[in-house]
């Protein structure tokens, strides 16, 4: 007896699993609308097409900086990655990082920023870390703010380069 109940049962979650898998023309068909409907309705509005515009550039107020691990030869190679970034220019960006890092940053030149300040510079593992708060637009979508990272360690002759960008 109990094997007759297990089968039935398995028939049932079956035919329900089918049933629930099963196109239904009422569902798919469109809404019907009024003749009366204005025609403009259907038109989609413009922020559901276009992101908004973003500035790009770089807006820093190098002045502003207040942090002690901050020195002001940090600020040639940064201003220099940060306007190749906004202006796409790979060959300037990779000028502005250290030999070991060219090449692999070029890939943030696809997007569009607006470089606006210096975070809380702080020390991590022998390096400076400079946080820039940004505003980032990828291709269509709306921008949004975001912190870019810059990584900074000198070199034996005591010259600050960029090593990584988070």
């Amino acid at each position: 007896m109990p094997k007759k109940i297990q089968v039935t049962f398995i028939a049932l979650c079956t035919v329900m699993t089918l049933a629930a898998c099963a196109d239904r023309p009422e569902a798919a068909a469109p809404p019907a609308t009024s003749s009366a409907a204005p025609a403009a309705s259907a038109a989609p509005q413009p922020e559901q097409t276009a992101a908004p515009a973003m500035t790009t550039g770089v807006e820093i107020d190098w002045e502003d900086i207040d942090s002690p691990l901050w020195e002001e030869d940090m600020r040639g190679p940064l201003e220099a990655a940060l306007h190749a970034i906004v202006d796409k220019d790979a060959k300037a960006l990779n000028g502005a990082l250290s030999p070991d890092a060219a090449g692999i940053f070029e890939y943030m030149l696809e997007n569009d920023y607006k470089f606006e300040e210096i975070d809380d510079v702080h020390a991590e593992a022998g390096r400076v870390l400079v946080p820039v708060g940004s505003e980032l637009a990828l291709n269509g979508e709306t921008p949004r703010e975001v912190e870019v990272t810059f990584y900074f360690e000198q070199d034996g002759a005591g010259i600050w380069r960029i090593v990584s960008i988070d």
